[in-house]
């Protein structure tokens, strides 16, 4: 097998940043970055044994397979038994020696019996989940019965919490939708708040398998495809500077 390189991520962002230029509307970044992703996690894998208990899953926009150019790679290692140290060793640090930025979770089934006010970030996360490796029914159980229980039964704590995080982001835009410099991601109107009225979805349904169509999305993710290849960081305000690159 072999192995992925510094200078081969760099070629297929080189590549990917051309395509993109020259066909942003018809150049899926997110996902071409995702199954790129996919692979080069499966690969670091290879043949170990993952056993039964114990589901590697993609979270948070890279569970939804939205990840774009400079965005952290968010990852949740879940472990229905014993947690094994070098399971997560195996992947994060040859993530970590490519340079990505990496935002893990480690979680045990017992961590999820009792909500957790100070976790509901990691619960939205969660709810975004998509299993990369180990063993498809742990990740199931986890995306149809755990995390459904786990909110079900605390779903107007839940709620609350969610919509006290949405007023205190939306405070720091001035409550409205009209920026000159808009942050596509997190200002009122952004990809936020669509992910936002997702998560208030999924706790009312009580499940995490009604996606949003990605069509709706796609004029915001290829504005944030154009901020992330000008600037070659996971920038996410329309300054005046790329307004005029753009």
């Amino acid at each position: 097998m072999k192995m992925t390189t510094r200078t081969d991520l760099k070629s297929f962002l080189d590549d990917l940043r051309t395509r993109f230029f020259s066909d942003p509307a018809g150049t899926r970044v997110e996902a071409i970055v995702s199954e790129k992703l996919d692979e080069l996690i499966r690969d670091l894998w290879g043949d170990r044994d993952c056993g039964d208990s114990f589901a590697l899953m993609a979270i948070g926009g890279y569970g939804r397979a939205t990840i774009h150019p400079q965005s952290d790679v968010d990852l949740l290692f879940f472990f229905k038994d014993t947690i094994h140290e070098e399971a997560i060793k195996a992947i994060l640090h040859p993530l970590w020696d490519l340079q990505f930025k990496v935002g893990h979770q480690i979680r045990h089934a017992d961590d999820l019996r009792e909500f957790d006010e100070s976790q509901v970030e990691s619960y939205t996360a969660f709810l975004d989940s998509r299993l990369l490796l180990g063993d498809p029914a742990t990740a199931l159980e986890f995306e149809r019965e755990i995390m459904p229980r786990l909110i079900q039964k605390n779903r107007n704590r839940f709620l609350k919490l969610l919509a006290d995080m949405k007023a205190t982001r939306h405070k720091q835009f001035s409550e409205t939708i009209y920026q000159l410099e808009p942050d596509i991601k997190e200002a009122p109107g952004g990809l936020r708040d669509v992910h936002w009225s997702g998560w208030v979805r999924k706790a009312l349904e009580a499940s995490n398998r009604h996606p949003i169509p990605q069509d709706a999305l796609q004029f915001l993710h290829c504005l944030r495809n154009f901020l992330h290849f000008y600037s070659g960081r996971n920038v996410n305000t329309l300054s005046f500077e790329f307004q005029e690159q753009i």
